[in-house]
Order: C-alpha cells, then sequence, then structure tokens
C-alpha cells in the first residue's frame, strides 16, 4: 500500500476510512512552514506505541488520550520546489536523502523489522526496507 487516506487512532475525522499506522514505526512526515510548500520541513521520528495505563497518554484541555508518542531523531528544512506537496505524480510520499538514508540505517540497527513511513498530510508511503 502507498497512499491511503491516514487517520491515526486517536482521531475522529469522518468522511475518510480509517488507516491504522503501524507502529512502532520510523516516520519521516512532511510539514509546511511557509504559505506554501516552498517552504518545508521533514520531521525524523520513532513512534511509539503507548500502553493503556501508560501517563503519556492522558489528554491536556479535553484532547483525546493519545495512542502514540514520537521521539524526534532529526529534522531536514527544504526550501524551493514547485509550492506544492512533495509528493511523486505515482502518489508516493518524498524522503529526503539524509533523513530517509539515517531511517533505513535505523530500521536495520532495530532488527530489521520497524516499518519506515513517509507521511505529507493524509498520504502515507510504507517504504520498501
Amino acid at each position: 500500500m502507498s497512499k491511503a487516506n491516514v487517520v491515526s487512532p486517536s482521531d475522529d475525522r469522518s468522511g475518510f476510512d480509517a488507516v491504522v499506522m503501524p507502529c512502532p514505526r520510523l516516520e519521516l512526515e512532511w510539514i509546511k512552514t511557509g504559505a506554501d510548500w516552498r517552504k518545508r520541513e521533514c520531521v525524523y521520528s520513532l513512534v511509539l506505541p503507548l500502553g493503556e495505563y501508560d501517563i503519556r497518554r492522558e489528554s491536556k484541555d479535553g484532547e483525546k488520550a493519545r495512542n502514540e508518542t514520537k521521539a524526534e531523531l532529526g529534522r531536514t528544512a527544504v526550501t524551493g520546489g514547485n509550492g506544492q506537496p512533495p509528493i511523486w505524480e505515482d502518489g508516493k510520499v518524498e524522503t529526503p536523502f539524509r533523513d530517509g538514508a539515517h531511517s533505513k540505517f535505523d530500521a536495520e540497527a532495530l532488527g530489521g523489522h520497524i516499518p519506515r513511513v513517509a507521511v505529507c498530510g493524509d498520504v502515507f508511503t510504507i517504504l520498501e526496507a
């Protein structure tokens, strides 16, 4: 599966089919930091599931309880491009070279079984090993 509407287990957005991302995972998530996608960052994180009694699940200010926690491992800032989201014509989410390579090395160091996922908004790509 390379493209899907993504709804995390803690989201409640109607109109989307819920697709639960694999967890744990190594995640490369694109964030728009300017008026359009010419200014963006890719946040590289290790995403871990939270158990039922984990204190980190607690909600704040009326938010729903979280099912996952993220530990940031790196960040890549990008300036340039055509202003469109970093998604290729075939629907796959682009990965930055450096953090993309780091995620592959880290997946191997963690036993080779942890999925690597690139995310941009509601689109995600499960990356090959």
